[in-house]
């Protein structure tokens, strides 16, 4: 799945719980998430949640923000 998601914090928790649940879901299903590679806003939640539930993710920055890299791992 691509994703198209958010960087921001100043996001309405509803948005942030349903980013969570599509996360888990990827996750338990072992799907792959690319997605803009932040570690904020609705691109964290939804990778760290994806990553926790054993899914793979691929973060992808813009050559500007330094290029293409996988994802930074969660604490």
């Amino acid at each position: 799945m691509q994703s198209f998601c958010s960087a921001s914090d100043a996001i309405e928790p509803v948005f942030m719980e349903k980013a969570r649940e599509l996360g888990a879901w990827l996750g338990r299903h072992r799907k792959w998430l690319v997605y803009g590679g932040s570690n904020t806003g609705l691109m964290e939640a939804l990778a760290k949640k994806c990553e926790r539930e054993r899914g793979n993710d691929y973060g992808s920055c813009s050559h500007k923000a330094g290029g293409t890299r996988k994802s930074q791992r969660f604490a």
